[in-house]
C-alpha cells in the first residue's frame, strides 16, 4: 500500500550492455494480446502486443496478421543474418500520439496507433506498409541493437539498411506470400528519397 492505494512493485534483472538510446521504460494500462503459438523454429520466447484498452478489440481482429509478419520476419532474418534472434522477446506496443512512426529498442518496439485499423477500411498497400515498418524495427533487433554504429553520423547507414531488408523480406519470407507491392512501396520511397535529394 502507498497512500491508501494498493501498488505493484517489479524488480528487473541487470540488462545486458545496450547503447543508451536503445532504453525504453513503457507503463500504462495496456491490453495485451500473447501469441498463441510464440515458438519461432527451435527457440521459444513471448510475443506479446500491446495498445490502449480502448482499442484493444481492433488489435484484436489484426493480431493474427501482426503476429505472422513477427514470426515469419525473425524466421527470415535469423537465416539471413545467420544470427538467433538476441533478445528474451519482443514486446510491440501501440502508443497513442507518437510523433514518430516507431522505434526500436531492446526486445521493444513502440509505434503509432494509427497502425491498428479501426473502422476505417486499409488498403492492401496500407497494411503491407505498416507491416513492412514492422518488419523495417524488427530488422534492427540485428543492426541497431546487436550491432550498433559508433556515432549518429551512420544513422542514415543502419536506417537504409533496415529499409532495403525489410523489403527483401516482405517479399521473400515464408509465409508472407499474399503481400504483393513491397518493391513497388520500395520504388515509391526511393523516388520520394531521390527527389528529397
Amino acid at each position: 500500500m502507498f497512500d491508501g492505494e494498493e501498488v505493484s512493485c517489479f524488480e528487473f534483472g541487470k540488462s545486458v550492455i545496450i547503447s543508451v538510446y536503445l532504453y525504453s521504460c513503457i507503463a500504462g494500462p495496456y491490453a495485451t494480446v500473447e501469441s498463441e503459438k510464440p515458438e519461432i523454429k527451435n527457440y521459444q520466447f513471448p510475443l506479446k502486443l500491446h495498445c490502449r484498452k480502448s482499442i484493444s478489440k481492433y488489435l484484436e481482429m489484426s493480431k493474427d496478421e501482426y503476429f505472422n509478419c513477427t514470426k515469419s520476419g525473425i524466421d527470415f532474418y535469423e537465416k539471413l543474418f545467420s544470427t538467433k534472434y538476441p533478445f528474451a522477446k519482443l514486446d510491440q506496443v501501440f502508443i497513442a500520439d507518437y510523433n514518430m512512426a516507431a522505434m526500436e529498442n531492446e526486445g521493444c518496439v513502440i509505434y503509432r496507433d494509427e497502425y491498428i485499423q479501426r473502422d476505417e477500411l486499409f488498403s492492401q498497400t496500407k497494411k503491407e506498409a505498416i507491416l513492412n515498418v514492422f518488419l523495417h524495427e524488427i530488422s534492427h533487433m540485428w543492426f541497431g541493437n546487436l550491432v550498433t554504429m559508433e556515432w549518429w553520423d551512420d544513422l542514415w547507414l543502419n536506417e537504409s539498411f533496415a529499409n532495403y531488408v525489410s523489403y527483401i523480406n516482405l517479399a521473400e519470407a515464408p509465409g508472407l506470400e499474399q503481400y504483393k507491392s513491397s518493391w513497388s512501396i520500395f520504388l515509391d520511397e526511393s523516388f520520394w528519397g531521390l527527389k528529397e535529394d
